[in-house]
């Protein structure tokens, strides 16, 4: 499948201008429409969505309505239907915005400040915006509207230059960097007819932008005036020549016609846009843009909207489209070096789906031949939108069922499906049938996690099926009845209904695999790219289920119409609603009430800070660290289980561990964690530290201290808490999932394993800050630890007779470190008698699969058994700061 990128290219909206209320639905509502239609009968999908100004029409008055805050609200209205038409929705943090005039508010203009202006060198306005001084602050007050529009929507990617409200930011996209420099071209202007007298301060912002752009490998520049708009003294030609060689394509709007211009020798591309809406008489248009990374191949999609009909058609023009369509040779983009200056994909915004898919559908042919179509053609346009390769097992079907010949195929595959109706189907070897023997095949890799299983049955009680598909065959039936229970044993089973029925819950089961990271390896970090675990955390995009949701909702739709107001519940779109929203947001219900959605289990509650000490003032220095400790357990927790398991992260130093640990958790805004000084100022890779190497954590802006030091060292017991139930909790789960790391990423790893908190104490505190130091020791039963771990790593390669070996050493090795303890136990197991084969010195000479998974749990538990009766007879020292 050809790699791509797309965006779609909006501009001068105007909401709010004359007749806005009375026509411009006409055009929007329809160019909702013609979005649908293009993303179903040509694949166009954003990546991206870009708006080159004149979102509003601007300040009229202060009456409702007429108030560029009101215009904003209509606007992003506006953009939020655009985001959700698409599937899946474009989130938020790919969608860009450059101000227009229009978004200037005239009222805030004063005649000094213009007069000002109008008079002004250039060398007067490179130093202003420069040095953004008190000048530079009053010509942007008259954005100040705008600048207030994005922070309420929470556009915070486009606010990282709040005094010039410029922007950088690199996506990376079917694994091309994607840089987009947003330009400010509207700080000076202030009424009409200003063609050749605004100021950019182009030279200054094309560098500055340019500048952090440089690891991007194809890059974009959004502007809202073309450059012919600026003043003379800006050297328009220079600084458009500047402007090709910099940035690849250039998008602009406001003269309101839609053109693409190509210079081929600078490897750049112009397009202006159409507005998208003026008024009932003028032109509205939009572009789209899809460039295929393979083939160097460019589209620009032009879109008009017909008044006459009344829809949105091709835009013509004469020897440049076809069908609307205009082609661009960008053989440049062919030639990219997308390994340059040793950019990896942990650099930049790390992707979660993997580039292909291998899929094992079994179940009866026969009888579910029409389910198998809309699932395999639902999985084909999963395939499509996620940009990613999905193989089909077996890949030629008939009128029997295809079973696994080689046991080697098994390992091909990520996802195993399933399909179980009401027919045993034909029997094979050992009388079993050939779906039957296909799952044991298969289930035989399982305890390596891999493939994933997902199982469905046929609903016997709601799914129709003609009577040649029923079972007649009483043995046949006896079976599969057997074959069911079996599966349930093992599995979680979802029923179908219809094959549509079928292929939501399969596609929406598959989104959630992707979302817990099942197809992703774990990847170590450190500091230096702390960024990619961050934009990770932060990242919400990709929440395909809304697909299913709404399907789901459409296949109810009409049954909305027998709704019993006093029965709400038990309607079966409720329940769906209800399930469906719990998946994509846990925590969340439906009640009866009102149609009120409701959500719990919020966890940070925010006090002020007086609030906050006059509590812990009530509380003993004993019950503060068991405080400390409860909350630190559940912080621990949240990180382990939301980022580290579930994004495959695996800090490779203690400083990006309590990087992460702040940037999760924020400690309620009590203070900033910091480990040795900044984590941003580490850029060697880390040297592994000793298990006995004590840590230093300082908290930089400390709420808990007071001007009483008597009462602040008494409220450290909080932290001191804090502290140990966070790396109490947090040390023996990331212990468990660096063991699942092959030796070569493990050793990227400075974190020691199997180690826990000793002690924390304060080191050095003042007004501000507290620094702890934290000591360690070895956790019990270390070195049998060790031992699994590499007995596990042998039995994924399929060594069992070298696991078996590391089983018993583990073993030994528990049994040298407390013999009383291990004799003890062993005396009153329930599997002593299987330990003490494979304590022995004679192991057999062969051992299957079964065996080594079953030995490998046993020792595992009795390891673990030890080191909770060692445990318990090392409890933490609670008392007071020392």
């Amino acid at each position: 499948m050809a790699r791509t990128v797309t965006w779609l290219h909006l501009s001068d909206l105007h909401v709010g201008s004359k007749n806005f209320d009375l026509d411009s639905q006409d055009v929007l509502e329809t160019l909702l429409n013609d979005l649908r239609k293009l993303q179903q009968s040509n694949g166009l999908i954003p990546d991206l969505i870009f708006f080159t100004g004149d979102i509003a029409f601007g300040q009229i008055d202060n009456q409702k309505g007429k108030t560029l805050t009101d215009q904003y609200v209509f606007a992003q209205r506006l953009i939020d239907k655009i985001r959700y038409i698409f599937i899946p929705e474009v989130q938020l943090s790919n969608v860009f915005l450059v101000p227009g005039n229009h978004d200037v508010n005239r009222y805030k203009t004063t005649a000094a400040t213009n007069m000002y202006l109008s008079q002004a060198k250039i060398n007067d306005i490179q130093s202003h915006i420069d040095k953004s001084d008190n000048d530079w602050k009053g010509f942007m007050q008259r954005l100040e509207d705008y600048e207030q529009f994005l922070e309420a929507n929470k556009y915070d990617h486009l606010l990282q230059d709040r005094s010039r409200l410029i922007y950088t930011t690199i996506r990376e996209i079917s694994g091309v960097r994607i840089g987009i420099a947003g330009f400010n071209s509207v700080w000076s202007s202030c009424g009409d007819g200003e063609k050749g007298k605004l100021w950019l301060a182009g030279d200054w912002m094309c560098n500055n932008l340019w500048r952090k752009l440089q690891d991007a490998h194809i890059s974009i520049a959004l502007i809202h005036h073309p450059i012919n708009w600026f003043r003379p003294e800006e050297d328009n030609r220079l600084l458009l020549n500047k402007l090709e060689r910099k940035f690849n394509f250039l998008l602009h709007g406001h003269e309101h016609q839609g053109w693409v211009n190509e210079t081929k020798e600078n490897h750049h591309v112009r397009i202006g846009a159409y507005a998208s809406y003026e008024s009932s008489d003028k032109e509205a248009g939009y572009n789209y843009v899809r460039l295929n990374l393979d083939t160097g191949e460019g589209e620009v999609w032009l879109r008009t909207y017909d008044r006459l009909g009344g829809e949105w058609i091709p835009r013509e023009i004469g020897g440049h489209t076809h069908y609307g369509v205009w082609h661009l040779n960008l053989d440049w983009i062919k030639q990219i070096d997308y390994n340059r200056d040793g950019f990896s994909q942990m650099d930049s915004q790390p992707s979660q789906i993997p580039s292909h898919l291998n899929i094992f559908i079994s179940g009866t042919y026969r009888e579910l031949y029409d389910y198998r179509d809309v699932l395999e053609k639902k999985l084909q346009h999963l395939a499509s939108y996620l940009k990613i390769k999905i193989n089909f097992y077996p890949k030629v079907l008939n009128d029997q069922n295809i079973t696994l010949t080689k046991e080697k195929d098994v390992e091909k595959f990520d996802i195993y499906i399933g399909l179980i109706g009401q027919l045993y189907g034909e029997e094979g070897a050992e009388e079993l049938s050939e779906t039957e023997i296909e799952y044991e095949r298969v289930s035989s890799l399982y305890e390596r996690g891999k493939p994933a299983f997902l199982i469905y049955f046929a609903d016997e009680d709601n799914i129709r099926l003609p009577h040649k598909f029923i079972e007649r065959d009483e043995k046949k039936s006896v079976k599969q009845n057997k074959f069911r229970r079996k599966l349930e044993a093992q599995h979680t089973i979802k029923k179908f209904t219809s094959p549509q029925d079928l292929a939501l819950k399969v596609v929406s089961d598959i989104h959630r695999l992707m979302d817990e990271g099942h197809f992703v390896n774990y990847r170590v970090f450190d500091v230096n790219n702390m960024h990619a675990v961050c934009d990770a955390i932060d990242d919400s995009k990709r929440n395909h289920r809304i697909e299913e949701f709404i399907f789901s909702t459409a296949e109810y739709f009409r049954d909305l119409f027998k709704l019993n107001p006093q029965q709400l519940y038990e309607h079966p779109f409720l329940r769906d609603l209800g399930s469906k929203l719990m998946e994509m947001m846990p925590g969340i219900s439906t009640t009866d009430r009102n149609g009120v959605l409701t959500r719990s289990n919020i966890r940070h509650v925010i006090l002020r800070q007086e609030s906050f000490l006059a509590i812990l003032r009530k509380v003993q220095e004993t019950q503060l660290y068991d405080l400390g400790q409860e909350i630190g357990r559940g912080a621990a927790e949240d990180v382990i289980v939301n980022v580290l398991e579930r994004r495959k992260f695996i800090p490779g130093s203690p400083e990006a561990f309590v990087y992460l640990w702040d940037y999760w958790d924020k400690t309620g805004g009590w203070g900033t964690l910091k480990a040795t000084g900044d984590p941003k100022n580490f850029t060697d890779p880390p040297k592994p530290k000793p298990a006995g190497e004590p840590w230093r954590i300082t908290i930089e802006n400390n709420c808990l201290a007071t001007p009483n030091t008597e009462e602040t060292h008494k409220l450290y017991n909080l932290w001191r808490g804090y502290i140990y139930g966070f790396l109490d909790q947090a040390l023996p789960r990331l212990s468990k999932l660096i063991n699942k790391l092959p030796d070569n990423e493990k050793s990227k790893v400075a974190i020691p394993a199997f180690t826990s908190v000793k002690s924390v104490v304060v080191s050095s505190s003042n007004s501000d800050n507290v620094e702890f130091l934290i000591s360690f020791e070895s956790v019990p039963y270390s070195a049998s630890r060790e031992d699994l771990r590499r007995a596990k790593l042998f039995i994924n390669k399929q060594q069992n007779e070298s696991a078996s070996l590391c089983l018993k050493y583990a073993l030994e090795h528990a049994l040298k470190e407390n013999k009383t303890n291990f004799n003890a136990l062993l005396k009153n197991y329930k599997d002593s008698a299987l330990i003490s084969v494979i304590l022995s010195k004679s192991l057999p000479e062969t051992v299957s699969d079964k065996d080594i998974n079953l030995w490998f749990e046993l020792v595992n538990l009795f390891i673990d058994e030890l080191s909770q009766i060692k445990r318990h007879s090392n409890e933490p020292n609670n008392s007071s700061i020392d």
